[in-house]
């Protein structure tokens, strides 16, 4: 079959909102709303452009799609670009070397290409296109409100019930006054104030109202200063379910390197802020050893049933076939995963 790959314009959303329901045969929330879908494929540095390919038959029909973000990042005194693949579909006719061929317009954007979770098939896909697993970036969530996240997320047993609400107790730690405080958020791209040999993005304002911009949440923004110093501007999001429960999700904070004092103070700053603000609950992603012995310190841990994200990695040309991809600062800021599962 004769198809062509161009760039998403438009006119494309609806026939890309098509696809997914033939595909699944139901609506995601992203793709039954026209301003999600709007937003989700938007350049954020190019209001007239969208993120993003489609493939169509010589009749015009859509067969596939796929989404990215491209961001730049930093490991030690080197600036690359990423691109991480977002809403990868193919209509089961004509999966194979159509997927394939939309992955790698993607990749061929950046420096390197990365992979967050994704389905079966697509995880399947990853090997032969020589994207390798470098780690597993963890789902960490704080409880509250014990019954009230039950109540939300529903399906738990006794057993998980009374485990949590012991565990939680366990842990909760008071925040402390003293050495971190907000700050009013600041536009411009954050310095990274870290210099180890860890993989951080550079956040730009472009990228940060993006983030903030998303349509289903309430988004807060506000930088962060710690022992005199600011450290970068910090990202969150509320969400209402059902039952009028309220949860938080840290999407952003800066990268410090290994500094555990200060992802422990911001990571308590940022939790009373969104108990504040009456969450139940509050959750981040994260990959990095520091930031994970921090979270587990301030009473977080990952629920079986929050299921994380494999990571995957191919590079252009060996950028970091030294450094230790493992320990990557990775967060729900680098693509469109802050405002699904929560």
């Amino acid at each position: 079959m004769n198809y062509e790959i161009k760039r998403i314009v438009k006119g494309d959303l609806p026939a890309i909102a098509q696809l997914h329901h033939n595909i699944f045969g139901s609506d995601s929330e992203e793709y039954k709303d026209p301003e999600m879908l709007e937003w989700l494929f938007k350049d954020p540095f190019d209001d007239r452009q969208y993120n993003g390919f489609v493939a169509k038959n010589m009749d015009g029909e859509v067969l596939g799609m796929i989404g990215y973000a491209i961001n730049d990042y930093k490991i030690g005194n080197r600036v690359q670009k990423g691109v991480i693949p977002m809403s990868w579909l193919v209509a089961p006719e004509v999966r194979g070397i159509l997927g394939i061929r939309l992955l790698l317009a993607v990749a061929a954007l950046g420096d390197f290409i990365f992979a967050m979770g994704g389905t079966t098939m697509a995880i399947k896909a990853y090997g032969p296109l020589k994207l390798i697993p470098v780690g597993h970036a963890e789902v960490f969530t704080k409880v509250f409100n014990v019954f009230r996240f039950i109540a939300y997320r529903g399906s738990f047993s006794s057993a998980e019930i009374i485990k949590s609400i012991l565990f939680f107790r366990r842990k909760r730690r008071k925040f402390q006054e003293g050495s971190i405080k907000l700050q009013p958020f600041r536009n411009g791209s954050d310095h990274l104030t870290g210099s180890y040999d860890e993989l951080a993005i550079l956040p730009t304002t472009e990228r940060n109202r993006w983030i903030m911009d998303c349509p289903v949440v309430e988004s807060h923004a506000f930088g962060l200063e710690y022992n005199d110093q600011f450290m970068g501007n910090c990202i969150c999001y509320i969400r209402e379910g059902c039952r009028n429960v309220k949860r938080g999700r840290i999407v952003l904070l800066p990268y410090a390197g290994k500094n555990p004092d200060f992802y422990r103070k911001a990571i308590l700053l940022m939790e009373r802020y969104l108990v504040d603000k009456g969450c139940c609950s509050v959750s981040i992603v994260s990959m990095h050893s520091t930031m994970m012995k921090a979270l587990k310190a301030c009473g977080y841990r990952h629920f079986p049933k929050l299921q994380g994200y494999p990571v995957f990695v191919r590079f252009k040309h060996n950028n970091f076939q030294n450094s230790n991809l493992s320990d990557w600062f990775l967060s729900y800021y680098e693509s469109d995963k802050g405002h699904l599962h929560f």
